[in-house]
């Protein structure tokens, strides 16, 4: 399709053989099966006039097949593409606001992160670090159960593993006293070693995350989680009724994607669908820790 200048429209006629013969192509190229008789309705509704009325960022396309368009018919559909110019070019001046929003929103979250890593005096200090990156990336809408921040020690053979969790994962189950450290009064986490036993299988999720720390780019693992699989898990550290355990089981139970985001020590885990943006915000996040 041509591009012309705002303002400017192009009408013509598109003969039967032109479209078959257009269509044709077009269906080829996409490796595309057209029915049998779609030429038999072309012929039958015969030529087409085709009418575009270019603006800024595109054209309003209109056709027909009962004849050509007239001055005022022309005059008519040019007001139109005016107004829709308008209210399209009004949309992208609204995305663009939104996303400098955005921005900001990410960059005072890795600030945070970047102050309270910095405020960090001993190792003591760190469930705070690990547990302002969760939240952060709760309140930038990259919400998983949980977050696993994996610290990985040279040549990769030990993974200091800090799993961040809300502290009520799910209505009518709460973190059992004493089980886990304490963050504040939203998060808490587990902390513990992954030692070269637990590295020796590639196929284990702590080699995952070896992997991506070496590579530097993201891993994708997909998995399932089991209803009694994942009962058992969540009465090790959670506290509930026998209904409440049930039910989250039954709402969490099924195929999960579980990413891995590479920083300069490691790599961050969380189960989410995988989304380009929430990766990016993740590897900001990260590098506040570098």
């Amino acid at each position: 399709r041509r591009r012309l200048s705002p303002g400017v429209h192009w009408h013509r006629r598109l003969t039967v053989d032109e479209e078959i013969h257009s269509r044709t192509i077009e269906a080829r190229r996409l490796g595309n099966v057209l029915p049998s008789d779609w030429e038999r309705h072309v012929r039958a509704r015969g030529d087409t006039d085709v009418l575009d009325l270019y603006f800024e960022q595109g054209s309003l396309a209109v056709s027909r097949t009962t004849g050509p368009y007239t001055d005022d018919e022309i005059a008519l559909l040019r007001r139109f593409t005016d107004v829709f110019a308008l209210g399209y070019r009004r949309h992208l001046d609204l995305t663009e606001a939104e996303a400098r929003t955005r921005q900001a929103d990410i960059d005072l979250s890795v600030e945070r992160v970047r102050a309270t890593s910095m405020a960090m005096n001993d190792t003591d200090d760190l469930p705070s670090v690990v547990g302002a990156l969760a939240r952060e990336m709760h309140r930038l809408g990259v919400c998983s159960a949980t977050v696993g921040i994996n610290f990985v020690s040279e040549p990769g053979t030990e993974i200091d593993v800090w799993n961040v969790h809300r502290r009520h994962p799910w209505p009518g189950l709460e973190v059992r006293e004493g089980v886990l450290i304490e963050v504040d009064e939203d998060f808490c986490c587990h902390h513990f070693r992954e030692t070269p036993t637990a590295l020796a299988t590639e196929e284990t999720t702590w080699q995952v995350v070896v992997d991506a720390w070496r590579s530097g780019e993201p891993q994708v693992t997909d998995g399932t989680w089991t209803r009694a699989g994942l009962e058992s898990w969540a009465r090790g550290w959670l506290d509930g009724s026998d209904e409440a355990f049930n039910a989250f089981a039954a709402a969490s139970a099924g195929s999960i994607r579980l990413l891995n985001v590479p920083f300069a020590y490691g790599a961050i885990g969380y189960n989410q669908p995988q989304r380009d943006d929430h990766i990016a915000i993740v590897q900001s996040l990260a590098g506040a820790l570098e």
